[in-house]
C-alpha cells in the first residue's frame, strides 16, 4: 500500500510541477554527465563523452545508470519528453520499492510498527520526493540499493544459506557498479554478520558472495583497462571531486564554475589533456594544498562535515524546496537520537545503523551536496520515527501514571 501511494505521490509531482521539462537549446541539464553518457551510449559511441560534445571514454561515473538511462533513449528518443518522463518514473519505482527495504530492515531491527509509519512518511513527504522526481541521476536507485542490502544483511543473520549467499554477492555487484560510495557499508556489514553468526561457516559463505560480486564487476574493469588504457576499478574522477572542494579560498563545496560541465575553460582542458590526465593534474593540485594549507583543509573539511547534515549547502546548491536547512537540521537531530537510543535499548541490528556515520566520510574530503544524502534518508527515517514513537509512548505512560495517582484522591474525597 505505502509503495503504490509513493509511486503516485511521485508521478503526480513529475506531471503537476513539470520537472521533466528542460531546455531545449541545452538538454544537458537534464541528468547532466548521466545524460551525455546516455546519450552517447544511445548513439552507438560508447560509454563515453560526460560533458555534451565527443570527447572519448569516459569513466567519470559507474555505468548502471547511464545505461539505463541510454535504454530508455534508445526506446524512447534522445532528449525526448518521453524519455525524460520514463527515466523520473524509472526513479520513482525505485523510490517506492524501497517502501518494501524499509518495512524489511524495521522488522529486523526497531519494530513493526516503526516500520509501517516510516513506509507511509516516505510514501507521502515531499521532502523524500524531491530527488527522484527532479534529478535524472542514481540517487532514487542508491536509497533502494542501500535498504535492500541492509535489509539482505539482516536476513542472513538469520537464515544463512548459499543460495542467499549468492543473491547477496550478486546485490554488492549491483551496487559497485552503481554507486561506489556504499561500499562503506560493506565491510560494516561483514564485521557484522561475522560477529553475529557462525564464524566457521562466514569465510566459506563470503568467498562465494564476493565470488560473485566480483563475476560482475570485471568486465567494468577490464573495459577500463583498454579503453581508458589503465586499470580504474569502477570511477576514475576522485581527484578531480578531491580538487573541487579543496583550494586556496575555497568555500568546501565543490561548485563555483569550476567544472568542465559549466567552465569552457575547464571543457577544453578536459578535452585536450583527456580524462586521466585531467584528474591525475587535478589531484596533484589538491594534495598540494592539503599539504601547503593543512589549517584550512581542516577547517573545510569541519564546513563540510557540518554541512552534511545542518543542510547548510542547500542555499548554494540546489533549491530548498520544500524544506529548508533547519528542517534538514532537526532531522538530523532526530536521527541522531535515534541512532543513540536504539543503541542503549540494544536493538537487534542497532550496529549496523552506524554505518550512517561512516558513508559520508568521502564527502567530508570532497564536498557536500545534498542530494549526497538521500542513499541513507530511509534509514534515517526509521531512527527517527523509532525515537519519537518512543517519546510518544513514554509520555503517555507518564500521563496514565499522573491520571492513576489523581484518582484515589478524588474517590476519597
Amino acid at each position: 500500500m505505502a509503495a503504490a501511494l509513493a509511486f503516485v505521490v511521485r508521478l503526480a509531482l513529475i506531471l503537476v510541477r513539470r520537472t521533466y521539462a528542460f531546455p531545449a537549446s541545452d538538454p544537458f541539464y537534464f541528468g547532466m554527465e548521466t545524460g551525455s553518457i546516455a546519450r552517447a551510449l544511445a548513439s552507438g559511441e560508447g560509454f563515453s563523452s560526460p560533458f555534451r560534445g565527443s570527447t572519448g571514454p569516459t569513466a567519470w561515473i559507474a555505468p548502471v545508470y547511464p545505461a539505463m538511462c541510454a535504454a530508455v533513449f534508445k526506446l524512447l528518443g534522445i532528449y525526448s519528453t518521453a524519455s525524460a518522463i520514463c527515466i523520473l518514473g524509472l526513479n520513482s519505482v525505485f523510490s517506492a520499492l524501497t517502501c518494501f527495504a524499509i518495512g524489511g530492515i524495521a522488522r529486523r531491527t526497531v519494530g513493526e510498527r516503526a516500520g509501517i509509519l516510516s513506509a507511509f512518511l516516505w510514501a507521502v513527504l515531499p521532502h523524500f520526493a524531491k530527488w527522484p522526481t527532479e534529478w535524472a541521476w542514481d540517487m532514487s536507485l542508491s536509497a533502494l540499493l542501500a535498504g535492500v542490502a541492509i535489509w539482505q544483511t539482516l536476513e542472513i543473520a538469520k537464515e544463512s544459506s548459499s543460495r542467499r549467499w549468492i543473491l547477496y554477492g550478486i546485490l554488492w555487484g549491483v551496487i559497485t557498479l552503481t554507486n561506489p560510495a556504499l561500499l562503506t557499508l560493506l565491510p560494516f556489514a561483514a564485521v557484522w554478520l561475522y560477529a553475529t553468526g557462525r564464524p566457521e561457516r562466514f569465510w566459506g559463505n563470503a568467498a562465494t558472495a564476493a565470488a560473485m560480486c566480483a563475476f560482475l564487476v570485471a568486465p567494468w574493469m577490464v573495459r577500463n583497462r583498454i579503453e581508458m588504457g589503465r586499470w580504474v576499478f569502477v570511477r576514475d574522477n576522485f581527484g578531480f571531486e578531491l580538487h573541487m572542494g579543496n583550494y586556496h579560498g575555497s568555500n568546501g563545496m565543490g561548485w563555483q564554475g569550476l567544472h568542465p560541465a559549466v567552465n569552457p575553460a575547464e571543457y577544453a582542458k578536459y578535452r585536450w589533456l583527456g580524462e586521466l590526465e585531467y584528474v591525475a593534474q587535478a589531484q596533484a593540485a589538491a594534495r598540494e594544498f592539503i599539504r601547503t594549507y593543512p589549517d584550512e583543509f581542516v577547517r573545510l573539511c569541519w564546513t563540510r562535515f557540518t554541512g552534511f547534515w545542518d543542510g547548510s549547502p542547500m542555499g548554494y546548491s540546489t533549491k530548498p524546496w520544500p524544506w529548508t536547512p533547519l528542517t534538514f537540521a532537526i532531522a538530523s537531530a532526530v536521527a541522531l537520537a535515534g541512532l543513540l537510543w536504539a543503541t542503549w535499548k540494544r536493538v537487534p541490528g542497532s550496529a549496523l545503523y552506524w554505518w550512517l556515520a561512516i558513508y559520508p566520510l568521502p564527502y567530508y574530503v570532497t564536498y557536500p551536496q545534498t542530494r549526497y544524502r538521500h542513499a541513507i534518508e530511509p534509514e534515517m527515517l526509521l531512527l527517527s520515527v523509532f525515537v519519537v514513537a518512543a517519546a510518544v509512548d513514554w509520555l503517555r505512560k507518564r500521563s496514565a501514571a499522573s491520571q492513576e495517582k489523581k484518582r484515589p484522591n478524588a474517590a476519597a474525597a
